[in-house]
């Protein structure tokens, strides 16, 4: 699950998670008919994506992808359907999530120098 711009907007291009935006969000889901279960895991994915830091360095990118494989590994290769519900399961989405974000501005950084280098 991607994070998108918040009700209560940008401040500096990154998104701003607040807990009236939460609320609101959780709302609006009830109010449409969403499962609780489901209402649930959303809102709970909000919070846990904010509780992962963003990398900052290769070392912490390091950590992160070892703690990312620990997890995925502990949670076995068949993963029941109710794991990615579980804090565990979004613990390991939100590491995925910050992996990600990491390798795309290395890649993006490497381009550049490669660009400036012509």
């Amino acid at each position: 699950m991607r994070k998108v711009a918040s009700i209560s907007g940008i401040e500096g291009g990154a998104a701003v998670v607040t807990p009236d935006f939460i609320e609101k969000l959780k709302q609006v889901l009830q109010t449409s008919g969403v499962p609780q279960a489901d209402v649930s895991y959303v809102v709970a994915s909000w919070w846990t994506q904010d509780q992962v830091p963003e990398i900052q360095n290769e070392d912490q990118y390091q950590e992160y992808l070892r703690r990312w494989h620990a997890l995925n590994a502990a949670a076995g290769g068949s993963e029941p359907p109710n794991f990615t519900r579980s804090r565990e399961g979004m613990y390991l989405d939100s590491l995925g999530a910050r992996l990600i974000d990491w390798e795309e501005k290395a890649a993006a950084a490497h381009a550049n120098k490669k660009k400036e280098r012509q």
